[in-house]
């Protein structure tokens, strides 16, 4: 019986992620200072066989035991040690347990460190504001799910082959090769998986699932990132939501709905888990957390956008008005819905806004801080829909409608509506009437214009605290969301070849070491293909004259000619 290799006498964990340990007991202060349970000082035993059994003495593992048994296979290669014959040579062959170990610690390791904020698991707090929570299912569904050990192994291959291409490492290559085949073997295992009763069934296939998601986000392709988001949607719509009570599960339903929101804004269609039992059952133990809430809100966005394009679309004079009507009365809900949330979230929402905290905005000091300069991008990218399409729609009613009075809102400084909304939005006037008081068929809401350029803004100066060097590579990978509405902004509203500097701001974020390029190339690709400088100023004049939200995340061209 021997202990784990290391000369080093700090506490486990510490051990483990292969940092400084001050050997406080009975908890060391590092692991208190990252909110991690301090597992202690002991050193783990494990029995060994150093006797060699195999061909010309190299030792090697126990047989399978059992009928029809086999190894289990693993994304990795052990070298088992040679005991040479006529030699002093004393060194013991590590059993395959104890090999496996250390290098999947070594990896389970480099994906935390180089994904979260602070190098670390997100604290409660953290977890409740941000979308990364579900990272800490990964290591409790690592050894029952062999789909994560791969996607993992794919993820930390990339992340290193971009280390070593940066010192100039000349076997850079041969990581990025490696992450590849990783990829394609958890590919296989989530074949195998879905195609078994009870691993289908697993959390761990979702948690497998979201890593190969991020895996395309930093190193695939556009298509193959939403298909994995139609796969963990498909997975959601297969087990129901009451399998999402609790636990890691919840966690990763809640995470998940939010890949699932921007695809739906991104495809304008209504997202399948915008029904009243996926938007309660989830929470009958857990409450709705700040950003479950504006998760609620963002996910009835895409009726206000089909409502739009339902009107642009409209050849009908008599039915204009109508579908006028309920395009404004989805705008009216989604400003209520987000008057509610900001009043619900406080002061909270100043902490990272440039026009009140100044400029430059504040570092964050932790990993709920970072998480709030998330939350609040979100919602101003809310904020940013909603006061484009409203005034898209008073262009449109403005140039396309009958000049009756009751066509033509007010867009002054009015109030917006105190009027109670209901958890659906509008599909024709009857419906909206029914949570809408004061508001009868003919009658259009009244609601507060606000330049939507402000929220473009606010985004800017935000958004650059995800790029940070302790933010993580999926917390900057979270920002894409509100970053490509402030692009497309910017790009519909400032001249051809000129920028701002908010709007500088933004695509300074491409030269950012690692996340910012990868992010850049991503959202390229969302774009479709790439165009001559000639092209994108001319694509960028046409749609000044046709400000349009299209399809921020979906696979046609971002503006419609």
């Amino acid at each position: 019986m021997v202990g784990v290799p290391g000369r080093s006498k700090g506490c486990v964990t510490c051990r483990r992620r292969k940092k400084g340990c001050d050997k406080n007991e009975p908890s060391c202060h590092q692991c208190i200072r990252s909110n991690l349970k301090c597992e202690g000082y002991g050193r783990e035993l494990v029995w060994v066989n150093n006797t060699p059994n195999g061909e010309n003495g190299k030792a090697v593992p126990p047989p399978p035991q059992g009928k029809g048994s086999s190894p289990q296979q693993r994304p990795w290669s052990v070298i088992y040690t040679t005991k040479k014959h006529h030699s002093n040579d004393t060194r013991v062959a590590l059993h395959d347990s104890l090999a496996r170990s250390a290098r999947e610690e070594l990896f389970f390791g480099l994906l935390i460190s180089m994904s979260l904020p602070y190098g670390h698991l997100l604290s409660p707090k953290a977890s409740a504001i941000s979308t990364n929570g579900w990272v800490a299912a990964v290591d409790e569904y690592y050894n029952r799910e062999p789909a994560i050990r791969y996607a993992a192994l794919a993820m930390s291959a990339g992340f290193m082959s971009v280390e070593d291409k940066k010192n100039q490492v000349a076997q850079h290559s041969q990581l990025t090769l490696q992450g590849l085949q990783a990829y394609n073997r958890a590919i296989h295992e989530m074949v195998k998986g879905l195609n078994d009763e009870r691993r289908s069934k697993n959390d761990g296939v979702l948690v497998a699932a979201r890593i190969l998601q991020s895996y395309e986000l930093f190193f695939g392709r556009a298509p193959d990132w939403r298909a994995h988001i139609e796969g963990q949607l498909a997975l959601f719509m297969a087990r129901g939501p009451a399998s999402f009570t609790s636990g890691q599960a919840h966690q990763l339903y809640v995470d998940g709905r939010v890949l699932v929101v921007m695809l739906s804004i991104g495809k304008r269609t209504k997202s399948p888990l915008n029904t009243p039992e996926w938007r309660t059952v989830p929470w009958r133990i857990v409450p709705k957390s700040i950003k479950d809430k504006l998760m609620d809100v963002m996910e009835d966005i895409p009726y206000m956008l089909v409502s739009y394009d339902n009107l642009c679309a409209c050849q009908d004079p008599d039915r204009m008005n109508e579908l006028y009507q309920i395009l404004m009365l989805n705008c009216q809900h989604i400003s209520n819905s987000l008057d509610a949330w900001e009043r619900e979230i406080g002061a909270d929402l100043d902490h990272f806004d440039y026009t009140v905290a100044g400029t430059p905005v504040p570092t964050p000091q932790d990993d709920t801080e970072i998480s709030l300069v998330y939350l609040s991008s979100v919602y101003w990218g809310a904020r940013l829909m909603l006061y484009s399409t409203l005034g898209m729609a008073m262009k449109y009613a403005a140039e396309a409608m009958s000049p009756r009075s009751d066509s033509i809102p007010s867009f002054g400084n009015s109030p917006a509506s105190s009027a109670a909304t209901g958890s659906t939005p509008a599909t024709s006037p009857e419906d909206a009437a029914s949570w809408s008081t004061g508001s009868s068929y003919g009658e259009v809401p009244q609601i507060k214009m606000l330049n939507p350029g402000i929220f473009a803004r606010k985004i800017a100066h935000a958004v650059p605290l995800l790029y940070g060097p302790a933010a993580g590579a999926m917390q900057g990978a979270s920002g894409l969301f509100p970053m490509a509405l402030a692009l497309r902004y910017f790009a519909t509203t400032e001249p051809p070849g000129q920028r701002s500097v908010e709007s500088q701001m933004v695509y300074d974020l491409y030269a950012k070491p690692f996340v910012g390029s990868f992010v850049g190339r991503f959202l390229n690709d969302l774009q479709g293909p790439q165009l001559s400088e000639e092209q994108k100023r001319d694509v960028e004049a046409k749609a000044q004259k046709n400000v349009f939200w299209y399809a921020v995340l979906g696979s046609e061209n971002i503006v419609r000619t």
